[in-house]
């Protein structure tokens, strides 16, 4: 039997990935494969269960390469060390990243610069989701924001989907996320693309 872990949860992007590969190497790489979801911890939960895994080619991490590379840099004391604790394989996807805003912006507001004029109008605007603190799009968000001299406020979720659903539930202005998958809830949810 192999494993693949993965700090997405079941539904979410890594998730889907992780099943698509665990079909294409059930049979093939091993009798069964199996997905195992730990979301949670900005991945660390997830890393820190292979890491401890036997190192027999049987427990496989899907993550974000920002958890490799990014983290070590940016969190005190990670339970793993990516450069001694994990062997890289490959890689098996990229994904375009969004501003997603809910139905409280006005429609005719199409470009980051005319979201962040809007924002600067009144500092409650100023919040935005994404999928975790320490997230590649925890930066991204406030980096644009301080380029457009703007202090933004960033929540963190337990991954994107929760990020994604409460932001546009609660018709907050803003979520940094995956492109693809926020594709289904755009005329469901009211919800529309910046940039």
């Amino acid at each position: 039997m192999a494993k693949f872990v993965t700090a997405g949860p079941p539904g979410s992007v890594m998730d889907i990935i992780c099943r698509k590969l665990s079909e294409v190497l059930s049979g093939e790489y091993a009798k069964t494969v199996v997905v195992e979801n730990r979301p949670g911890a900005a991945v660390q939960i997830a890393s820190t269960l292979v890491k401890n895994a036997p190192s027999d080619g049987g427990t496989f991490l899907l993550t974000p390469l920002p958890s490799m590379y990014l983290y070590p840099n940016t969190y005190k004391g990670l339970p793993y060390d990516p450069n001694t604790d994990f062997l890289s394989v490959c890689s098996v996807a990229e994904m375009d990243l969004a501003l997603a805003v809910g139905p409280e912006v006005p429609s005719d507001i199409t470009s980051l610069q005319a979201f962040f004029a809007w924002v600067k109008k009144d500092p409650k605007r100023t919040s935005f989701g994404s999928p975790a603190v320490g997230a590649t799009t925890h930066f991204i968000g406030v980096m644009a924001g301080r380029e457009a001299g703007i202090d933004m406020q960033h929540v963190g979720y337990k991954g994107p989907t929760p990020s994604r659903l409460s932001h546009v539930e609660l018709a907050n202005s803003s979520s940094l996320c995956n492109v693809d998958r926020l594709r289904a809830f755009r005329k469901s949810w009211q919800v529309s693309f910046v940039g």
